[in-house]
């Protein structure tokens, strides 16, 4: 799944990145997330902090006994 990505939607003037994690029945139970002030942020960041959410969200489902089905 693809992290979420908003610009001032919830607080206005911040960056918001986010990714679900999912429990062994696949239901989601929660997320990570990042709320950066944006005249902090460099767009340069989006790819590879989405991609660190991501791989964080994935590792705390394995952890929880989800293992996405392949194919």
């Amino acid at each position: 799944m693809i992290p979420a990505f908003t610009k001032g939607q919830r607080v206005e003037g911040s960056i918001g990145l986010g990714a679900p994690f999912f429990n062994a029945g696949g239901k989601v139970v929660g997320s990570v997330c990042l709320t950066i002030p944006r005249n902090r942020f460099d767009d340069a960041w989006e790819k590879n902090m989405g991609a660190a959410l991501k791989a964080n969200a994935e590792r705390l489902s394995h952890m929880l006994g989800y293992f996405p089905k392949q194919g």
